[in-house]
């Protein structure tokens, strides 16, 4: 059986063998088509001497190939260039030596011939610079290709029949002119206007000696120069002002040279005279050409007048969030940005407002030290857009110009604006005017944060010693807002400190606190402080505060405590003091303007038997309802000396004083003094789960003069402890 299939499996190979030497592969099989590849370019209807892309034929296997035949045709609107060399569209791939090509046809459209040496290499059929291209053409540049290699046994070794491949495409589309942002001008000569600049398509679009005009909008406005820069070989004839109208009101342009490669563009920059005639508003160049694939157009290339310009601060930059009274600190950044542009030399006057100043010494020391005087004029300032010509109005405005930085511009900035916050400065916003030539507006650029709040307790004293007044405690507004510093604290002319008082940071009470330091009297207190944290929020209690007063005061009157800070912060103002025990000059809380840093009422003269409280509508703890003051009892009991209970069962709050109890039931309009029944209008009631009393209630129970200001919501109850 083994050798039966092995004669089988000898006779089937010998029958192969000799078919295929009889019968050669290709002819007996059908011609396959070789792999062909191809690029495609951009060409210009209208033009000569133009590229197509390539056909490259690879070969897969040449050896069998004899002779190569083709014709190449080319699309309508399409010739060969005259006097072309047909035997310069083939090229061997790798760049070896030329084929040998017989031409048997030209014709403007068409090429037939065979390549009879050589066939056996991989080839280009390249158009380069061979063509010329009508502007009938269609977009689509498609070039017939038919081939057929004969086999060295004979018959086909393989055949293109009709293959079309897109060698280009003609370029398309109209020639743009556009513009810049308008500038913003005034009337007055060589006033710069925005560039125009002018686009081809596509490369060649413009020919030699075709013309772009551009016309002003009336005899209001003349072209005083021009200068034209070409791109990509666009060019137009020179000088470029030898084109301006013995009016002005126009300009021609004359092309020199056309662009090739890339599409051309040209850049038209210039100078105008504007008459004082001429109207407000836009200024409309119209933009023409005798190339017919120019779209005509209208640029608004300058805005006369005012522009719409805005101004923002950012909050972001500048100052600390904590600027305080009595020191130096950096406005927040101004950004101006108009609808036209900036003019260099154009005036921009800041002015800040009352109890502010732009700082004019460089010289201050830490924290403070390098910090720039706004005094300094020069150019290329606070960040470089604007130049500064100095300060006036007792230093309360700074006189700005536009500098080149920002000349032509649409936005700039200003930082490093630094100003001084006075004594009498106000809290909260510092909103700065700004006038001139650019715009006529106000900005927030900043605020005024005090270091601390205030919560003052008003005691009743009387003329003598060792009279007890309220305490005062300030609370830090930021973290580290205050710092370990001097505290000052000075009484009225008559009246002193009958001893020292006790001072707390938060619960540690501090030792470095003196009555009548140096050269003072003892009207002057000194806290320095000690144990202040940077990381939270400080409390500082002043307490155990005895007065001694004179006889000049009489029952009604106040005494104002002034509070205020010894720091490097102060040398704003230069405030003098002179410290007796260091040799050395420093400053303290009053100021030029002989105002204290802060001035609070701790005390009033009168009998200490008689409370006088306020009550605001509005403060914790106090409320209105049905036209009556209702305050917290606890609140009550505390300002008016009272004893108080409370039963939760009847939920009844009771008031004790001199053995006269008065009873207020929640929620029942009538109070019971002694038991007594007395029907009121309004009763006690809970508001958030407290208990709240009426004025008018007490009053009717315990007596004293109860007195309301509508304007401000508040009742004045006098009362006898």
């Amino acid at each position: 059986m083994r050798k039966a299939r092995n004669k089988k499996l000898s006779l089937l190979i010998a029958l192969v063998f000799a078919f295929t030497v009889i019968f050669p592969v290709g002819a007996v099989f059908a011609a396959s088509e070789p792999t062909v590849s191809y690029t495609t370019t951009t060409v210009t209807g209208g033009e000569s001497d133009q590229s197509l892309g390539y056909i490259k034929i690879d070969n897969d296997d040449m050896s069998t190939a004899g002779e190569v035949y083709f014709e190449l045709t080319l699309p309508d609107g399409v010739e060969f260039d005259s006097g072309y060399n047909p035997l310069d569209l083939f090229t061997p791939v790798g760049g070896e030596d030329e084929f040998a090509v017989t031409i048997t046809k030209t014709d403007a459209d068409e090429v037939d011939g065979v390549i009879t040496a050589e066939v056996n290499k991989d080839f280009y059929i390249k158009f380069q610079n061979i063509v010329t291209v009508e502007k009938s053409a269609d977009d689509d540049i498609m070039v017939k290709l038919d081939a057929k290699a004969t086999s060295v046994y004979g018959g086909t070794a393989w055949e293109l029949n009709s293959k079309e491949y897109k060698l280009a495409t003609k370029a398309t589309g109209d020639i743009t002119a556009t513009v810049g942002s308008p500038k913003s001008i005034k009337y007055g000569d060589q006033k710069e206007v925005a560039k125009i600049t002018v686009k081809e398509a596509y490369s060649g679009q413009f020919d030699a000696d075709q013309t772009i005009t551009l016309e002003l909008p009336s005899d209001d406005f003349a072209f005083t120069d021009v200068i034209v820069n070409g791109k990509y070989g666009l060019t137009v004839d020179t000088p470029a002002n030898a084109g301006i109208s013995a009016d002005g009101e126009s300009l021609e342009l004359t092309i020199n040279t056309g662009s090739t490669q890339f599409a051309g563009q040209l850049e038209i920059t210039g100078e105008i005279t504007v008459y004082p005639s001429a109207p407000e508003g836009d200024v409309e160049i119209d933009v023409t050409s005798s190339n017919k694939d120019f779209d005509d157009v209208s640029l608004v290339v300058a805005v006369l007048g005012d522009s719409d310009v805005t101004v923002e601060a950012d909050e972001d930059t500048g100052m600390e969030s904590k600027m305080r009274k009595l020191s130096i600190n950096e406005l927040w950044e101004l950004t101006f940005e108009t609808s036209g542009t900036f003019a260099q030399g154009d005036d921009i006057y800041i002015t800040l407002p009352e109890g502010f100043e732009f700082n004019n010494d460089s010289t201050l020391g830490s924290p403070y030290g390098g910090v720039p005087s706004m005094g300094a004029t020069g150019t290329d300032m606070f960040g470089g857009y604007v130049d500064n010509r100095g300060l006036y109005d007792s230093n309360q405005s700074i006189w700005l110009k536009v500098g080149e930085d920002a000349d032509g511009e649409d936005e700039f900035s200003i930082s490093g604006l630094y100003v001084a916050a006075l004594p009498d400065a106000e809290y909260g916003d510092i909103e700065i005017e700004i006038s001139g030539d650019v715009t006529e507006t106000s900005v927030v650029a900043g605020n005024v944060k005090p270091a601390v709040t205030i919560e003052v307790d008003k005691a009743s004293v009387e003329v003598g010693l060792a009279e007890v007044a309220g305490d005062i405690v300030l609370t830090e507004t930021d973290k580290d807002a205050l710092g370990n510093i001097i505290i000052y604290a000075e009484l009225p002319s008559g009246v002193e400190f009958s001893s020292t008082p006790t001072v707390f940071v938060n619960d540690d009470e501090i030792d470095s606190v003196k009555v009548g330091y140096g050269d003072y009297d003892d009207d002057v207190l000194r806290i320095e402080l000690s144990e202040m944290s940077n990381s939270r929020i400080d409390t500082i209690t002043i307490t155990d505060i005895e007065y001694a007063i004179d006889n000049r005061y009489s029952d009604g009157d106040e005494l104002a405590i002034s509070l205020g800070g010894v720091d490097v912060e102060d040398q704003i103002n230069n405030l003098p003091y002179d410290n007796p025990e260091s040799g050395d000059t420093d400053v303290q809380f009053k100021d030029e303007y002989n105002d204290a840093l802060v001035k609070v009422v701790n005390a009033v003269v009168g009998d200490k038997d008689v409370v006088t409280a306020t009550f605001t509508v509005g403060d914790e703890g106090v409320a209105i309802m049905n036209g009556r003051t209702l305050v917290q009892v606890n609140t009550l009991c505390d300002v008016l000396g009272l004893q108080k209970s409370w039963d939760a069962a009847s939920k009844t709050a009771y008031f004790v004083k001199d053995g006269k109890v008065v009873a207020f039931p929640m929620g029942e309009n009538a109070i019971y003094i002694n038991g007594v029944k007395l029907p009121v209008d309004q009763g006690g009631v809970i508001i958030n789960d407290y208990t709240y009393a009426t004025l008018r209630g007490i009053q009717a129970a315990f007596g004293g003069e109860l007195t309301w200001d509508a304007e401000t919501k508040t009742a004045t109850f006098k009362f006898e402890k």
